[in-house]
C-alpha cells in the first residue's frame, strides 16, 4: 500500500493539472484532458478497463449512455461514472443521475460523481439494497489532498482493486457517520433511559 501510495503521489505531483483544467470547458473535455488522465494514473486503460459505450436502460427512458462505466474487461461494469464539466459544482441532481444508471445496473457497487477535479465515491445503500448511499464515503480533491487521501485512493487502483474490501470501508464510514449522528441527537435532547444510564455510572 505504501508503495502505492507513493507512486500516486509521484504521479500526481508530475501532472500538470492545471493546464488540464484551464483547457476544458465543457463536460466532453473534462473527461478528456482530467477523467481520462485521473483514470491512467490508476492504471485503467481505455477499451481494457473501461469504457464509453454502456447503456442502463432505464424503464421507459431507453439507450440512456453511462458516461463511463468500469468494466475491467468484462461484460457488466463494477463501478460506474457520471462526468460533469470542471466548471460545474457537483450536486444532488447530479447524484441522483448517477443513482439512477446505479438502480438500473445491479453489477455496480459502487458510483463515482465527479467534475473532473472532485471525486465523489457512493456505494451501495446497504439498508435498501438498492440504489446508492447519497453520503460518499469517499472525496477526493485533485486541488487539496493529503497522505491519508492517497491511502484510499490506493484501494481503486487497478492492481489493489478489491470490491469487497471498498465496500467493507464504506460501509465503516457510513456506520461511524451514523453513530455521530445518533450521540450528537442522543446528548443534544437526551432521553430518560440515557439520562438514567448516565445518572447509574456516575454513582
Amino acid at each position: 500500500l505504501r508503495q502505492i501510495t507513493n507512486n500516486l503521489k509521484k504521479q500526481l505531483d508530475n501532472w500538470d493539472f492545471q493546464k488540464a483544467i484551464d483547457a476544458s470547458k465543457d463536460e466532453t473535455q473534462t473527461r478528456d484532458n482530467l477523467i481520462h488522465e485521473f483514470l491512467g494514473i490508476l492504471n485503467y486503460k481505455k477499451i481494457d478497463h473501461y469504457t464509453h459505450e454502456f447503456y442502463a436502460d432505464i424503464a421507459e427512458k431507453k439507450n440512456r449512455r453511462v458516461d463511463i462505466a468500469i468494466t475491467l474487461g468484462k461484460k457488466d461494469p463494477v463501478m460506474l461514472i457520471e462526468c460533469k464539466s470542471v466548471t460545474a459544482k457537483l450536486n444532488d441532481n447530479h447524484f441522483r443521475q448517477l443513482n439512477e444508471y446505479c438502480l438500473y445496473t445491479p453489477s455496480a457497487k459502487i458510483g463515482i460523481l465527479t467534475n473532473g477535479t472532485t471525486y465523489n465515491f457512493h456505494a451501495i445503500d446497504n439498508k435498501i439494497k438498492q440504489g446508492l448511499n447519497p453520503k460518499p464515503f469517499f472525496t477526493f480533491d485533485l486541488l487539496n489532498f493529503g497522505i491519508s487521501d492517497l491511502e484510499t485512493l490506493a484501494l481503486f487502483t487497478l492492481q489493489d482493486l478489491e470490491i469487497k474490501n471498498i465496500l467493507e470501508l464504506a460501509e465503516e464510514v457510513y456506520f461511524l457517520e451514523e453513530f455521530d449522528n445518533a450521540l450528537i441527537k442522543s446528548l443534544a435532547e437526551p432521553s430518560d433511559d440515557f439520562a438514567k444510564i448516565i445518572f447509574r455510572l456516575m454513582g
